[in-house]
This record gives C-alpha cells, structure tokens and sequence, in this order.
C-alpha cells in the first residue's frame, strides 16, 4: 500500500508538476455517511472561501458519493465504473468496470473497496489497484451503499432482501427479506443493523444472525438511510416525516414534518440532526432531543443529498447545481459552488477538502489553504506581581513549514522572543494583553493572533489590629481583625497562635487568654492563577496575667448588750425565807464573721439577729422560773400555819 502510495506521488510529480498539492488526513471517510453508524460526521478544519482544486470526468451521471482513504477518492459512476482518483490532483489511478450503473457508494476497510451496481453484484475491489478479489451475486439491482463493521458487509438490495456477507470471502452469512425494494443503506450500531425499505418500514436486525428486532411502520416509503447517535435512531421518510425512534425498542421518541419526501439522510453532530427535505429544497437542523426545529435553509430546489458536518460547517448538494456551505449553529450560508447539473451525490471532507459527485458527470475536489493563523494558550490569566506564566504558540494553516514567531506585549514587539513559547513576568500591577504572530517558509506572516488579558495584581499583605502589645487578664477575650491589601481574586485567611494555625478564612479572631504571654499573628492567600501567600503579618504580643484573688470585705462586729439583773422582790412572811439572787447567765458574745460578699454580709446579719433573739428567751425564762419558785416558798409557811390551827379545834 505505501508503495502504491510512493509511485503514484512520482507519477502525479512528473506529469501533474503544477498542480498544487493539498494536504489531507488518512482515513477520514471511509464509506457513505462516513462512518458504519452513519454519523454525517468528519474531523479537520472547516473548508472556507474554496476554489476548484481538480475535476475529475467520468463517462456519465455521478450518483454515487465518494470515499476517502489514504490519499486515495472512490466513487461510482453510472458509466458501470468504479474509480479511484488521487486526491490531490484527480488524477485517475484505476478503474473498475461492472455490468451496469455503480450508483451504490464504496465503503473502504483494510485496503478493500467494497461496492454494489445496477448490475446485481456486490464487489471487493483491492484499493491500490482495483483488482477485483469477489463478487456475490444478488437476485436484483444494488443501488444501496454497504457497511463493513467487523469483518461483515452490510447491503440492501431491489430483490426486497438486506444481505450480510463475509467480508474476506463474499459468502453470504445470513439475509433478511422485506416486503419491497431496499434503497435504503444500513447503518450498524452495537451490533444491530439499522436499514429502511420501500414497504415503508424501518428495520433493526441482529447483525449476527439477521434476527428482527423490531420494526417501525411509516407512511411511506423509507430511501433515507438512517443514522444511530447515542441510542437513537434518526431517519426520513417519503411521508415527509423525520424520526427518532429508540434504537433498543423502535419507539418513535419524535417526528417532524417537512411536508415534503425525505430522501436524504441524516447527519448527528453535538445534538443536531442535519437533513435536507425533497420538493421544499430545505435543509433542516433539529434538536436532536426533542425534534425542535432550530433553522432551515432554503436552496430553492430539491434536496437528496445528505450532509456532511465538519468544523461547524454543513456540506450538501442540491438539484439546483449547487454545494453549499452552511454555517452548522445558524443555518447562514457561508459559499456555494455551481456544478454543471444537479448534485444529487452526498459530500465527503477530508483533510480540508471536500469531495462530491454531480449529475454533469465530473467528481469535484473542492478547497484551498487555509491561511496562515496563530492561536495562544492560555487565553486569560490572572497574576500577582513577581509570579511569570508561559504562553504557548499553535500555527495553523499555510502549505509552507512554520519557521518563527513574534511576541508583543500590550502591541509592542519583545526583543528575542521568537520561539513558539514566550514566558512572561509582569514587573507591576496592571492588565496586559499578550498577541504572537507567525512566520512559514513562504515568506507570509500571520495576523496577530487573538489577545490573551493577562490580570497583574500586588503580591498581597496584611495587617492586624489592634496592633499590641497587650495585657490581659487569664479568661479575657479580645477580638482581632485583620485587613489585607494587594493580591487577586478572593482572599483567604490563617490565622496562628505562637506560630500555630488556629483559625482560618475570616479576617476575625477571637482569643482568650490562657497561660502566660503569646503571639498573634495572621497570612492570606489569595485566588491568582497560582496562588499566592503573603508573609505574616504584624506579631502582636498578649502578657497574660493571672487572675487577681478578691479582698475581703470586714463586717462590722455588734457589741453585745447586757441584760440587766433583776432585782429580789421582798415578801412579808411569817418566817421569811430570804430568796437567793438568780445570778445574771452570761450571754457569749458571737465573733464578728467577715463579709466577703454582699452575700455572706446578708447571712451574717441575719445569724446575728437570730442569735440575739435566742439570748433574750434564755433571759425570759429565767426569770420565769426565779419567780415561780419565790411563789412557792412564799406559801408554805402559810399553809403549815393553816394546818396547824385547824388540827387545834379537836
């Protein structure tokens, strides 16, 4: 294969010497719809303001829509032809000649062209010199495009029939038949085949054994082919319908209506179905979710071709004689480009070229270089003062090789820094822009490239108050605050106690004391691309003093009083008796408590009065009981003395 590739490059030198040669990527569209699931879907940049690289004239119509693989553009034609063209020049590197119309599209695996005609076979062609490897004959014409997924080709047929063959030998491993004509091309998904028949059906196959699944009942028929994204299943349908149908169970999750046939196929890119519409001549783009219709572009006739999305760009042909280019998110077309008759063949896009077939019989190559840009990373950077951040320059486009670069800073070219990277150290704070440019071997240079605003903020600092020293007192609190100045984005705060974090993210601290003396001290960090910490801040210095021992307070001392002794009363007897004296009790004095509090001053002034109280009882009893019995001593003498006379008068 890299031999073929090598001689046909010395072939096309010697005898194509002024044809520019466009560069292109291996592999980037293999079969119809690009890919076995059918996503419409390529890579690469997007083709721009195009000129006509080359033309290549088959023998009649094209049909057919072409794949790329290894430099190498196939396609049908209805000559009965199958070609294989360089693709940079055009020029024809084999043919292959089938017994009618090759309106099918070839699908390339493991330098293999696989391919159907109107003459009822199925062909493997080898890619490098279109020797033919087998053939298998089916019972009708083979105007559907075949699928090769896992050493398996995939292809419907008019004999009503969809067929699965061995890629390496063309024996037929199973086949499933419809009820009508199979236009449609299949799609293979996860091990299901995906195809639509003209009895108005949509069918999903076992891809091992041919099995039905499940099928889903349209009004009309089903040329579309259908494309599986994500579990879903998006297809056209004669009855100017599309449909998403759930790819597990055929549920139909949406349709919409066009209002007219749709016979081109879909194409899936970030959640919107691209699809053009027959008799309107609309191309339509849906969400892909909920069928919503998000833009239509009119191109004034009728609309087969099925698109091709790369770069944010659609590609599709038109029966007005026109490709366009549409842009994928508004539907505003960017180019269009007049064939000479009706473009009915769907577009491939490869490596910035794109490849279409048209009825005036010519296979186009459509392109040109991209021009020469510079793109810088990062885009936005936000800095403190001291730190530095390396930009990195990406060149696209040109067909020379890339040989210098060009920085500026704010517009103004750095001396030196003509390397495709370029490290950058702001010296003060400020906002900045940052541009590079780009020299090829051709001589051009680029435009600037677009800005990079690079955000310089001072290294930040703080400060904290109150700013000390302090003396406090063993379970005082005191309230710190700090402020900081300088640095990007949102601050963030530590704060430490004898070099020890104790708090963070608040620009308050609250300390209690404890111990003896300590050191307060605060850092933030603020949200720079890197981050950046300051230095501490202000140590402020807490003496911490225990706590003072509380003065008792003295509670002054009452004096005691002295009972006064109470005098003997003298009773006339007839033999008195004197009465002894009750000697005074001695009341004790009660010591003097100290008051410490309010509290205990209270207490002891009650206990005080208490004990008074008691002192003055003792005293009542006393004389209770001295007077009592100076009663009694005082009549018994009477009452001997009545005794004794009355004893007398017997």
């Amino acid at each position: 294969m890299q031999r073929f590739r090598v001689v046909a490059a010395v072939v096309c030198i010697i005898f194509l010497s002024s044809i520019v040669l466009i560069p292109f990527a291996n592999a980037d569209w293999m079969m119809f719809r690009s890919d076995p699931s059918h996503s419409g879907a390529g890579t690469g940049n997007p083709v721009l303001n195009p000129t006509l690289i080359w033309s290549y004239a088959t023998g009649s119509n094209v049909f057919s829509s072409p794949a790329v693989d290894g430099g190498v553009v196939y396609i049908g034609s209805d000559d009965g032809n199958v070609y294989a063209l360089n693709a940079s020049s055009g020029v024809q590197l084999w043919n292959y000649t089938t017994g009618n119309s090759v309106d099918s599209s070839p699908a390339v695996d493991g330098g293999v062209v696989y391919i159907g005609s109107g003459d009822g076979n199925v062909y493997a062609l080898n890619a490098s010199s279109g020797v033919q490897l087998w053939n298998y004959t089916i019972g009708g014409e083979v105007f559907s495009s075949p699928a090769v997924d896992g050493g398996v080709v995939y292809i419907g047929s008019y004999d009503d029939n969809v067929y699965a063959l061995n890629a390496s030998s063309g024996v037929q491993l199973w086949n499933y038949t419809t009820s009508s004509a199979v236009f449609s091309s299949p799609a293979v998904d996860g091990g299901v085949v995906y195809i639509g028949s003209y009895d108005d059906n949509v069918y999903a196959l076992n891809a091992s054994s041919g099995v039905q699944l499940w099928n889903y009942t349209t009004s009309s028929s089903v040329e579309s082919s259908p494309a599986v994204d994500d579990g879903v299943v998006y297809i056209g349908s004669d009855d100017g319908n599309v449909y998403a149908l759930n790819a597990t169970t055929g549920t139909k999750l949406w349709n919409y209506p066009t209002g007219n046939e749709v016979d081109s196929s879909p194409a899936v890119v970030g959640g919107v179905v691209f699809i053009g519409s027959w008799n309107n001549g609309n191309v339509y783009a849906l969400n892909a979710t909920t069928g919503t219709k998000l833009w239509n572009y009119a191109t004034g006739s009728a609309v087969s071709s099925s698109p091709a999305v790369v770069g944010g760009v659609v590609f599709i042909g038109s029966w007005n004689d026109y490709v366009y280019a549409l842009n994928a998110s508004s539907g505003v077309q960017l180019w269009n480009y007049t064939t000479s008759s009706s473009v009915e063949s769907s577009p491939a896009v490869d490596g910035g070229v794109v490849y279409i077939g048209s009825y005036d019989g010519n296979v186009y190559a459509l392109g040109g270089t991209p021009p020469l840009t510079v793109y810088i990373s990062p885009t936005s950077v936000t800095l403190d003062v001291g730190q530095s951040q390396l930009f990195t320059a990406t060149p696209s486009g040109s067909s020379g090789t890339y040989t210098g670069y060009q920085w500026y800073v704010d517009g103004s070219a750095k001396s030196g820094q003509t390397a495709s990277t370029f490290n950058y150290s702001p010296a003060s704070a400020g906002s900045y822009s940052i541009t590079a440019t780009v020299n090829d071997s051709l001589g051009a240079t680029s435009p600037q490239s677009t800005a990079a605003s690079v955000t310089v903020d001072a290294s930040p600092t703080v400060s904290i108050v109150p700013p000390g020293p302090l003396s406090m007192d063993v379970g005082q609190s005191q309230m710190f605050t700090a402020t900081a100045s300088g640095g990007s984005g949102t601050i963030n705060y530590q704060w430490y106690l004898d070099g020890t974090a104790v708090s963070s993210n608040s620009a308050s601290y609250s300390y209690t004391a404890t111990g003896t003396s300590h050191t307060v001290t605060c850092k933030v960090t603020d949200s720079a691309s890197t981050p950046v910490t300051s230095p501490a801040s202000n140590a402020v210095s807490v003496t911490v003093n225990p706590a003072p021992t509380p003065t008792p307070t003295p509670v002054p001392t009452v004096a005691p009083t002295s009972v006064p002794t109470a005098a003997p009363t003298s009773v006339p007897t007839t033999s008195p008796t004197p009465m002894p004296t009750a000697s005074p009790t001695p009341v004790p004095t009660t010591s003097p408590t100290p008051m410490l509090t309010p509290t205990a001053t209270a207490a002891a002034f009650v206990f005080g009065v208490v004990d008074w109280l008691i002192v003055i009882l003792v005293i009542v009893i006393v004389l209770i009981v001295m007077i009592l019995v100076w009663y009694r001593r005082r009549r018994k003498p009477e009452t001997q003395q009545t005794q004794k006379t009355y004893l007398g008068t017997f």
